[in-house]
């Protein structure tokens, strides 16, 4: 075993931290688990509106507030906190705003500007008040969940109920998951189409500053327990990983819920296991499970694109090869040897081979001679919606985008290979069922 890598011991890691250490374990755990699926939640209408990083613009900019909060107040407790981090928040999604739409800049580099001036000024007014302020931009940066301070416990009517942090936080999640099952259905179509939102009646600006006020109070939530830069990897990470395993946005939430419930976990015993930063470690896992979800999400996958390439590629050999042989027959050659193939499509004589004998093995295709394929009856049928196809877009590109008749045959053989069955009668009725082709060559009729 590496020595910079402590040996798996199976108790220590796993069973020790909570038969011995549960009550530290628990609340660290369970603060993990808290930010997690309210950044999590709130990162899936911020990844649906492509606006993942203005997360991290927010975490940054709300400094300033902290800062002037507590010299105002004279207080770290948490509702000034809150009050300074919201009101530097919205200001902070106004500004990107009106920097965007009032100037040529697009989005990115507006928060660009705004958050990295916003912090410039927190920092310095921690630097200045420093000896006022009990508040370091480390803790605020940084932070250490494993570090969360246990000894301040919250009470409720005398009820103690846990660590003060915790239960602020828990709060803080409630609300998100109340307010986005109230809210449920104006924040799905605001996330889609914030047009359409407004023409239904619901403000999509006032969505938006709603959406951004609570990813403000979220953040400095988990400030001094956890740091800005986990809060920005929660924000994003789990989000991310339920936009490749769904397409749903309902099943998005509960999946990105989950995977910050697994975040949290299965850091916290990465970390034990390491000797590490517990943070750190919990994005370590995050990031590992949203790369697991991009190479083997079943259809936004590494691999299921991968798969899908391959199959389109052999899907254009098979059907390239039959509109060749269609051809062929029309023009009164009813066997075409696999040299011949391969001269005509322009690929190696190795490909073609290939391609015919997985052709002859879905009985599409029939030896012929020594040498020589033809079309079966099947293979006929399915070479006959291939020709059909093309002839259907060499219609369309001539009388629609205006293409001359020696640039039709190449752009209509790309084609060809992206239109399904519905799609191709939808395009012959849109034509008005032509029965030629602009050379004037027939049209198959569809299949029956």
């Amino acid at each position: 075993m590496n020595g910079l890598i402590p040996p798996f011991e199976w108790y220590r890691v796993v069973i020790e931290p909570w038969a011995v250490g549960a009550s530290t374990s628990i609340w660290i755990v369970l603060m993990g688990a808290l930010v997690a699926v309210s950044c999590g939640l709130i990162g899936c209408f911020l990844v649906l509106r492509g606006m993942s990083l203005i997360g991290d613009a927010i975490s940054h900019a709300v400094l300033p507030g902290i800062a002037l909060a507590f010299l105002l107040s004279g207080s770290r407790a948490s509702l000034p906190m809150f009050v300074g981090a919201a009101i530097f928040g919205v200001l902070t999604a106004v500004l990107i705003e009106a920097v965007y739409k009032h100037s040529r800049i697009k989005q990115d580099a507006a928060m660009g500007v705004v958050f990295s001036t916003l912090f410039a000024v927190g920092v310095i007014l921690i630097s200045v008040l420093a000896d006022k302020v009990d508040l370091d931009q480390e803790c605020v940066l940084y932070g250490e969940i494993a570090f969360i301070p246990l000894e301040d416990r919250a009470t409720w009517l005398g009820v103690e109920l846990g660590p003060e942090s915790v239960m602020i936080m828990a709060f803080v999640c409630g609300m998100i998951v109340l307010g986005i099952a109230l809210f449920y259905r104006p924040l799905l179509v605001a996330s889609f189409d914030p047009a359409l939102a407004t023409s239904m009646g619901f403000s999509a600006m006032l969505i938006h500053y709603a959406m951004m006020t609570m990813l403000s109070l979220t953040i400095v939530s988990a400030f001094e327990s956890v740091g800005a830069i986990l809060v920005v990897s929660m924000l994003i990470a789990p989000a991310a990983t339920a936009y490749l395993l769904t397409d749903r946005l309902s099943r998005m939430l509960v999946i990105s819920a989950a995977h910050g419930v697994l975040t949290s976990l299965g850091g916290w015993h990465l970390s034990v296991w390491l000797e590490c930063s517990t943070a750190g470690a919990m994005v370590v896992v995050g990031t590992s499970l949203f790369l697991l979800a991009f190479v083997c999400s079943p259809s936004h996958g590494l691999v299921a694109r991968l798969a899908r390439r391959v199959r389109l590629t052999r899907r254009m050999a098979d059907e390239n090869v039959l509109g060749a042989l269609i051809r062929a027959e029309e023009d009164g050659a009813p066997a075409f040897t696999t040299v011949t193939l391969a001269a005509w499509l322009r690929l190696p004589s190795a490909r073609v081979t290939h391609v015919v004998r997985r052709l002859r093995r879905r009985d599409w295709l029939i030896a012929m001679g020594s040498d020589g394929v033809g079309l079966t009856d099947a293979g006929r049928e399915q070479a006959t919606q291939v020709l059909r196809a093309h002839r259907l877009w060499e219609t369309l590109l001539s009388r629609e985008v205006g293409l001359p008749g020696d640039h039709l045959h190449d752009a209509a053989a790309h084609l060809e290979h992206y239109i399904d069955t519905d799609t191709l009668e939808t395009l012959d009725l849109t034509l008005g069922r032509p029965d030629t082709d602009p050379h004037g060559a027939t049209i198959p009729a569809p299949r029956r």
